[in-house]
This record gives C-alpha cells, structure tokens and sequence, in this order.
C-alpha cells in the first residue's frame, strides 16, 4: 500500500475518521457506514479527487490506468 498511499495522503485519510477508499485498477469507491447527506457530497468528492491527485503516476501503469498521471 505505500507505493499507492504516500505519507502526505495518508494524512490526509488519517483526518477523515470512519470514510472508507477502496480502488479497482482505475476505479475509486468512497463509503462509510452513515447516509450521504447532500451538504457531504462536495466534501467527499474533494477527498477523492485529493486521493487521486496524489497517486503516483507509475502506480497508474503498474495497476490498470495507463496514461493517467497524478497532478
């Protein structure tokens, strides 16, 4: 998982109590156990694609997304 999680993006899932990623070669899946509020939505999207930003580019190859790069 450290190739996929930098230390700085585990930060920032460390900050996010009870919110689950889970990735599927290109695939991101975010959850918890609570209902999705609509006032959330942004909030969770923006922790996604901070998520994503922070990927390194070679993980993209090694792992079924060729051709995306983090940044």
């Amino acid at each position: 998982a450290y190739d996929l999680i930098p230390a700085r993006t585990m930060e920032l899932l460390l900050r996010q109590p009870g919110i689950h990623l889970r990735t599927e070669g290109a695939t991101l899946l975010c959850f918890d156990e609570r209902w999705l509020h609509p006032e959330l939505i942004e909030a969770r999207l923006a922790l996604m694609v901070a998520f994503l930003d922070n990927v390194p580019g070679f993980v993209w190859d090694d792992h079924g997304a060729p051709g995306r790069r983090a940044g």
